[in-house]
This record gives C-alpha cells, sequence and structure tokens, in this order.
C-alpha cells in the first residue's frame, strides 16, 4: 500500500515537474504550481543526514527534468538547512559540492544575479562552520559572475556592497585570505562606472580594514580580536574624497564629503588612531568652502539637501561634546 502511494504521489509531482509547455512558463498558473512544487521541496527532510542527503540529489535529479528558474533555490536552501545540521567534516564538503553544481545549473541559464547572491551565501555558510577553504572559492565564484555577467552600473555596485556586507561578517579567514579578498572587493569599487557608485563602494570598503563586534554572533566589545589597519581605513576615506571632488555636480561632491565626514566620526569614535583631530577639522572647513559657492540643481534652483546634511552633522558633534571630551576638538 505504501509503495503505492508512493507512485500516486511521484505520477502527481511529474505533472509539475515536466510541464512542456513552454507558452504557459510566465502565466500565473505555472508559477502558482512552480511555488507550490517550491514548498514541497522544503519539507523534504530526515533526522539522519545521510537520507537527508540522499533525498536532495534525488530530487535534483527529478528538478533537473523541469524549469530549474523556480525550483532549485528551494533545493539551494533545504541543503544549507543541512550543512547547518551536519558536524561531519567530510559531508560537509560533498554538500558543498552539491550546492555548487545547483548554482552552476542557474547561471548555465542566465541566472547572473541570482546566481551571484546564491554564492555569496554559500560563502556565508560555508564561513560560519569554518570550512575556510571552501568559502574562499565561492567568494572567488561570486567574483566570477561579478567580471563577467553583471554588466548594469547599478547593479555592480549593488553587488560591490553585498560582497563587502557578508565578507565583514565572516570570521574564519586567515589574515593573507581575507586581506586578498578586502582588497580585491575595494578595487572592483573603485573602477565602478560612475563616480557617486565609486566613492561609496570605497568608502563602504575602508569598514573591511575596521572589524567590529557583531553581537548576534556573540561577540563582546572589548573582548574579542579583529582585522584592523587603521592606515588602510585612512587611505580608502582619501581616495573616496578624491573621487567625491571630481564630480561635475557640486551638490553631489558635497553630499559625498559629508557622508565620508560621518564615516570619519564613526572611525574617530571607535578608536582608529588614523582619523586624527586635524584630518576631520580639514573636511569640514573643505565642505564650508564648497557650500559657500551656490549649490544649485539642473534647474538653476539651490540645493538645500546636502547643506541640511552637513547641519545635522554638526549637530551630532556638537551633542558628542557633552559625552566625550575628545569632540571639544572639533571645531568650526
Amino acid at each position: 500500500r505504501r509503495q503505492r502511494q508512493m507512485c500516486i504521489r511521484d505520477r502527481l509531482l511529474r505533472v509539475l515537474i515536466e510541464n512542456k509547455e513552454k507558452t504557459t512558463e510566465e502565466s500565473v498558473e505555472f508559477i502558482t504550481e512552480q511555488e507550490k512544487l517550491a514548498k514541497i521541496i522544503h519539507l523534504i527532510g530526515n533526522k539522519d543526514t545521510t537520507i537527508h542527503a540522499k533525498l536532495l540529489a534525488n530530487a535534483k535529479g527529478a528538478l533537473s527534468k523541469g524549469n530549474i528558474k523556480h525550483t532549485y533555490p528551494a533545493l539551494f536552501f533545504n541543503t544549507l538547512k543541512l550543512i547547518r545540521k551536519n558536524k561531519l567534516k567530510e559531508n560537509q564538503n560533498s554538500l558543498f559540492k552539491f550546492i555548487s553544481r545547483v548554482i552552476n545549473d542557474l547561471y548555465r541559464i542566465g541566472l547572473n544575479d541570482q546566481s551571484f547572491k546564491l554564492y555569496l551565501a554559500s560563502a556565508s555558510i560555508a564561513d560560519q562552520v569554518q570550512a575556510e577553504e571552501i568559502a574562499y572559492e565561492f567568494f572567488a565564484q561570486a567574483f566570477t559572475i561579478y567580471e563577467e555577467a553583471i554588466s548594469d552600473s547599478r547593479l555592480q555596485f549593488q553587488s560591490i556592497v553585498s560582497i563587502a556586507g557578508v565578507l565583514q561578517q565572516c570570521r574564519s579567514f586567515s589574515r593573507e585570505n581575507y586581506d586578498t579578498l578586502i582588497t580585491k572587493t575595494a578595487l572592483h569599487g573603485s573602477k565602478l562606472l560612475k563616480k557617486p557608485d565609486q566613492c561609496r563602494s570605497v568608502y563602504l570598503s575602508s569598514h573591511l580594514w575596521w572589524g567590529v563586534e557583531i553581537p548576534a554572533l556573540g561577540e563582546e566589545e572589548g573582548v574579542s580580536e579583529f582585522y584592523r589597519d587603521g592606515k588602510r581605513v585612512l587611505e580608502c576615506l582619501q581616495r573616496s574624497l578624491r573621487v567625491a571632488d571630481a564630480c561635475m555636480d557640486s551638490s553631489v561632491s558635497i553630499e559625498l564629503f559629508v557622508e565620508i565626514l560621518n564615516r570619519c566620526l564613526y572611525y574617530f569614535i571607535h578608536g582608529n588612531e588614523s582619523i586624527t583631530i586635524k584630518y576631520i577639522n580639514g573636511l569640514i572647513e573643505l565642505i564650508q568652502t564648497n557650500l559657500e559657492s551656490s549649490v544649485t540643481n539642473e534647474n538653476g534652483q539651490i540645493n538645500e539637501n546636502p547643506k541640511k546634511h552637513f547641519q545635522r552633522t554638526l549637530e551630532y558633534i556638537e551633542s558628542q561634546k557633552e559625552i566625550d571630551e575628545r569632540f571639544q576638538l572639533i571645531t568650526w
């Protein structure tokens, strides 16, 4: 009886998986069916992790005959759930190879952005289970997709931000491997097409050289050690400042200056000695000098946004003077 039920179930699922009506792939009915199929994939599991892995492998074989665009992501995340449960190193490696094949299949059908994001998710999980070599390889694959298949300037900027965000939370890398990855991230950011994107990518990358505790990971201030290089942080901020100064639109340029000032204040608070009072005061003076000239938009009207942002920043500095005596030396 049980075997008969399984045969009926398999036939029912096969109808959803092997829908050959290509003209209906974007119809509401077809997408609804695929969503239901994806929900079923999320239910695959077993207390025995070896059996769970075999079930996923069998599911991949069956799903490969259908529309993997809608079903493989569910297969991917179910596998990540299994990796978190799995304690055996050998099994972890085979599972990571499995999800790499899943992502490669999605990449081959043109899902570039999604494949990029899945590689980053894989890198994050590999780092969490302290599989450094595998995490490094997943980052390398993400960079490959970025270089080969992501050409839209806005997507490129978002991709750099995503890479930086995942790297900042990584904890298993050796200093050498981590430095290689974060340098590559900053380098790609500095080559973006639009100057504002370049500027923001580089100053965001500066955080990769100044690690901070993440409470969600159980890290406490003053207890954990982090990768920190104040001089490299300053180099990133100086480079971003030069890029901001090269912007043709003065209002955009000043807005970027203010954003960089706020980054400087962040590092100043968190003890980066390379960000000095002299540097902060010089940046404030630069912003004030630029604000003295008319900041207009394309219609010839004055753009007040950079000025307001700068004023809010000065108000914040004033409020900090009551808390931190170091701020007393910041003047304008």
